[in-house]
């Protein structure tokens, strides 16, 4: 089974205990080629998902990613957000939303990626007067790109980079 985990915003250590959360998770998970993308957050992992029948993106507590795998992939999950079922042939889907829905008060900038042309959103708190530039990592490639955040989203580091198809 092809594995490729991507991970950032962590340290040597963290990096490789998460990436062995990410084996075991994935040890008993159908076969076939997998992407896991993984980015702390403070104490907690944006986790994004890509395999066989599956396309989740979900948070993950510090010491719980393999828990947290495991438990998306028993919910199952066919599309970004919170994991559904997508057994046997995939059914007629509607056209995906341009953008994924805004949660009240926040913020949310499309972007390109500078190196390999893919779409990402940035998603933070209402924005304040003044921004801040604050590095985002391409959820494609993982290439560093720069952009321009609110000063309390850029200081508390409370944004987000989301994958737009």
């Amino acid at each position: 089974m092809p594995l490729k985990v991507l991970c950032a915003g962590c340290s040597k250590d963290e990096r490789e205990s998460a990436e062995a959360a990410v084996h075991k998770a994935l040890a008993a998970a159908p076969p076939g080629s997998w992407t896991v993308s993984l980015v702390k957050i403070q104490r907690q992992w944006s986790v994004t998902l890509d395999g066989p029948g599956h396309n989740l993106t979900f948070t993950a507590p510090q010491g719980g990613i393999r828990e947290s795998i495991v438990e998306a992939l028993r919910k199952g999950g066919g599309g970004a957000g919170a994991p559904t079922s997508a057994p046997g042939p995939a059914p007629a889907r509607a056209p995906a939303p341009a953008a994924p829905a805004r949660v009240p008060g926040e913020q949310r900038d499309r972007h390109q990626c500078q190196k390999c042309g893919g779409a990402f959103s940035v998603a933070y708190a209402a924005p304040d007067a003044s921004q801040e530039r604050v590095a985002a990592a391409c959820p494609h490639c993982w290439q560093v790109n720069h952009v321009m955040v609110s000063e309390d989203a850029a200081w508390n580091r409370d944004y987000r980079v989301e994958k737009v198809d």
